[in-house]
């Protein structure tokens, strides 16, 4: 259960800088409620619709087949306190065939609503060439008496990849502004952060090795180290463990991941000098789908606790293979 910094497709990574650093500003792939995808059965058929890209490559002739998988969505996301009261709960909205989302609403414990997500798509024009469902134009979030907060705009390259995320408030005036790089295999090379005066905060590097991201540096605008993450991955290609280093070598804080049949059952976060600072105890469904999470303190208390509910939905892409 992998995600991935994709905002459109049901899959989704949030970003904030203070506790969570690990997993979010370095988009290191792990459980996020909000965009959760998880595969329950996929096929490939026959010979599919030429799409860009296909053809010929060097003296190889290439096929594009299409794969069609059922997925399950988040549908509901709740959050209680440590005594099993009701906190607040999300609402994830989807398109009726794919896995568009199509808004989020944010309400408390009754049942008033805080804030609304709303997604825009660009038109059939427009459609992602391994997808063909539309590329995400805007992104406007509300509050519970619908005044507009802010908005995102997205831009993309010719092959569908995000490349731009530009936040604007509700008097249109740019506040940051997010480029992303990509290799020719199509993974994140570069992160960049940048204020409304389009002067550079920070750049994220990603390295890879044998297929895997192994490695995320982050770099002031001085080019200066700031701090990076070294990940490790288990015989079965899954996140094993991530540690964060500062500037100067010292170990942060560490993520370790423990899988059962497939599917994450626990995750701890460990301090620099080994204690134990959070966990994370997930109780899957029989498709390795979690639909509780406890977050516990170093001491086994409990923190807050959540639950999930699912929708189910039919994914189709495409892919290259030889003829």
């Amino acid at each position: 259960m992998i995600l991935f910094d994709l905002k459109f497709s049901g899959e989704y990574n949030v970003k904030k800088r203070a506790e969570e650093k690990t997993m979010s500003r370095s988009h290191i792939p792990l459980i996020a409620a909000a965009g959760l995808v998880v595969l329950l059965s996929a096929c490939v058929s026959e010979k599919a619709v030429q799409i860009p890209g296909s053809g010929k490559t060097g003296s190889e002739e290439m096929i594009t087949e299409k794969v069609v998988e059922e997925v399950q969505l988040i549908s509901k996301e709740l959050s209680y306190y440590p005594d099993g009261v009701l906190a607040e709960y999300r609402l994830y909205t989807y398109a009726d065939e794919g896995t568009l989302k199509l808004s989020e609403e944010l309400f408390n414990s009754d049942d008033e609503l805080l804030e609304r997500l709303v997604y825009k798509y660009e038109d059939e024009n427009y459609r992602s060439a391994h997808t063909y469902e539309g590329l995400g134009e805007l992104l406007k979030t509300y509050d519970g008496n619908g005044e507009l907060l802010n908005y995102h705009v997205y831009g993309y390259d010719g092959r569908g990849f995000l490349t731009e995320d530009a936040l604007y408030d509700r008097n249109d005036e740019l506040q940051t502004r997010q480029e992303y790089e990509y290799d020719g295999k199509g993974r994140k090379t570069g992160w960049m952060v940048y204020n409304g005066e389009n002067a550079l905060l920070s750049r994220t590097s990603y390295m890879y090795e044998n297929g895997r991201n192994t490695r995320i540096e982050n770099y002031s605008p001085d080019k200066s180290l700031l701090d990076y993450f070294v990940l490790e991955y288990d015989s079965e290609d899954r996140l094993a463990e991530s540690t964060w280093y500062s500037g100067d070598e010292r170990i942060e804080q560490i993520r370790r991941f423990i899988y059962e049949k497939g599917a994450l059952t626990e995750e701890i976060i460990l301090r620099g000098n080994g204690s134990v600072k959070r966990k994370r105890l997930f109780t899957n469904d029989s498709y390795g789908n979690p639909v509780e999470v406890a977050v516990l303190d170093g001491g086994d208390t409990v923190l807050e606790l959540l639950a999930y509910e699912y929708v189910n939905r039919t994914r189709v892409s495409y892919r290259e293979v030889k003829k």
